[in-house]
């Protein structure tokens, strides 16, 4: 820019500066130019405010086994009513674990919660809540990061999460690794169940199915 000369700038309320400038005096003859920059402040603060939305969490996924199966032999204002009623269990014991309800999925839920012990015991309770209710559930289970924005999650850790639920079987909490290794107590054990490759995460991961030894 040795033959440009600053002659303007001008900020916009979204963070883009647009700078003008013009030939300076000893350049040959070239058209007017227009160019966006931004400052290394401006980089800095977008970087740190992407950053804020991913954090480490513990994803919980359920969904009610055979949910087809069971909706079509109930009927459909049975079928309403055990929903209604697997939500407002679902909200109750997500919150009595302080843990965030993303969303119910129609025959299911996605949770949040800080810790994978927190995570673990309200798939526990949830599972003896809905038992009772007739309504058997299975769930799934890992830590990693994610991404927090407009209400919803996202990121890779979700997607993890997700593809477990796959990989469980009625009455079944089962969890990769990491939850293994960071959640405590002494009640909590964790069986082996083999490794496998999730469809579309990259890697092979260990799974364990998660049980407790005491009641809610």
């Amino acid at each position: 820019m040795s033959h440009l000369r600053l002659v303007g700038t001008r900020a916009f309320d979204s963070g883009v500066v647009l700078l003008t400038y013009e030939p300076s005096a000893e350049a040959p003859s070239s058209p007017y130019i227009e160019s966006f920059a931004w400052t290394d402040e401006q980089i800095a603060s977008w970087e740190a405010a992407r950053d804020a939305d991913r954090v480490l969490a513990s994803v919980l996924f359920t969904d009610i086994v055979d949910s087809t199966g069971r909706a079509a032999a109930l009927g459909d204002r049975r079928w309403r009513q055990l929903i209604g009623r697997h939500d407002r269990v679902a909200r109750a014991e997500v919150g009595r674990f302080h843990g965030r309800l993303v969303k119910t999925t129609g025959d299911g839920v996605l949770a949040t919660f800080d810790a994978p012990t927190r995570a673990l015991r309200c798939a526990f309770a949830l599972m003896g809540s809905l038992d009772d209710a007739g309504l058997g559930i299975r769930a799934a289970i890992h830590t990693g990061e994610i991404v927090i924005g407009d209400g919803d999650v996202g990121g890779i850790g979700v997607h993890i999460a997700a593809r477990l639920l796959a990989e469980a079987g009625e009455r079944q909490v089962v969890v990769t690794r990491t939850v293994r290794d960071l959640a405590t107590g002494d009640d909590l054990s964790f069986a082996p169940l083999g490794t496998v490759s999730l469809r579309g995460v990259p890697g092979e991961w260990d799974l364990f199915e998660a049980t407790t030894t005491k009641g809610d």
